[in-house]
C-alpha cells in the first residue's frame, strides 16, 4: 500500500523554491515598473510631426510619463512613443460644443 504523506524535508524543500519563485516574480514586476531616463529613450521637448507627449497611451496628465522619468511637456516626444487606441478617450480629446446665450433667461 502508497503511504501519501509528504515528509517534512519534502515540504520545506517545496517550499524553499515556492519562496524563492515569489521573490524572483516581484523582482522582475519591480524592474518592469521602472522608468527610462530621458536621454536612453531619446526625450525632446518639441513633438516629432503629430507625435507628442499628450497623444501617447504612457503620458499621464499634466506633467509625467509611465516609461519616461522625470518631469514631461505635453508636447515633447521621444523614442517610446505609442499612440493610444482609438477607443481610449479622455475628457479634453472630445469637441466641445460652443457656449450658447439663451434669450429671455433673467
Amino acid at each position: 500500500m502508497k503511504d501519501d504523506t509528504v515528509s517534512r524535508r519534502r515540504f520545506l524543500r517545496g517550499s524553499a523554491f515556492l519562496a524563492g519563485g515569489i521573490g524572483a516574480l516581484a523582482i522582475s514586476a519591480s524592474r518592469a515598473e521602472a522608468k527610462v531616463p530621458k536621454v536612453a529613450a531619446g526625450y525632446q521637448d518639441k513633438p516629432n510631426g503629430s507625435e507628442r507627449c499628450d497623444n501617447c497611451q504612457f503620458f499621464v496628465p499634466p506633467h509625467s510619463c509611465r516609461a519616461v522619468a522625470g518631469v514631461i511637456s505635453p508636447h515633447g516626444w521621444c523614442e517610446l512613443w505609442m499612440g493610444r487606441p482609438i477607443t481610449e478617450r479622455r475628457p479634453f480629446d472630445r469637441e466641445v460644443e460652443p457656449f450658447r446665450v439663451r434669450r429671455g433667461m433673467s
